[in-house]
């Protein structure tokens, strides 16, 4: 599971009104199971430089749409400020990425920034499980990338913590600005 907390930071959060309904009409709409066995044909056809670029631009666009939709759903149409850019990606993690047995925290440090560390990454466990050593960037990062892209927000998101590279979980701090 995800918690959302201010870590003892004094900024409220800004509750945004998903109905529980809307939500799994999101979840329906960008399936959790995703085929990526043509990551591996790519990698095969065109070596794994390509297959990490196509991957990534994959996650980008998924996160654009999926962001976009999640925007329409609450309402949202213009570039949120950076306080609400905030709490769109909390909830984007509590409605695209939790279902899929991530658990972590987001922390919130200031208005306009947060702290998302991620404990348990099912696609890290599965490309550890497919040895899938090419696979080189995180997918998480460039799938945000996409959510900021919809969002038509400027993010700093800056990753301080990675597990394939021995930390304890992956972590990125990430500070909102308007576009």
């Amino acid at each position: 599971m995800f918690t959302v907390s201010s870590e003892g930071v004094a900024v409220s959060r800004v509750p945004l009104p998903l109905l529980p309904q809307t939500a799994d009409k999101l979840r329906q709409a960008f399936p959790l199971d995703q085929d990526d066995s043509w990551v591996l044909a790519v990698a095969h056809d065109r070596g794994w430089a390509e297959a990490n670029r196509d991957y990534l631009a994959w996650h980008r666009q998924r996160g654009r749409a999926e962001m976009a939709a999640l925007m329409t759903a609450l309402g949202i149409k213009n570039p949120p400020s950076p306080r609400i850019a905030a709490e769109l990606v909390a909830l984007g993690y509590e409605v695209f990425m939790l279902p899929r047995g991530f658990q972590g925290s987001i922390d919130r440090l200031t208005d306009d920034s947060i702290r998302i560390s991620v404990t348990v990454c099912p696609v890290f466990e599965r490309f550890e499980q497919n040895n899938w050593k090419g696979i080189t960037a995180c997918s998480s990062s460039h799938h945000r990338q996409g959510w900021y892209d919809a969002m038509g927000v400027e993010a700093d998101d800056s990753v301080v913590g990675e597990e394939k590279w021995g930390d304890a979980s992956c972590v990125c701090e990430v500070t909102f600005s308007r576009s």
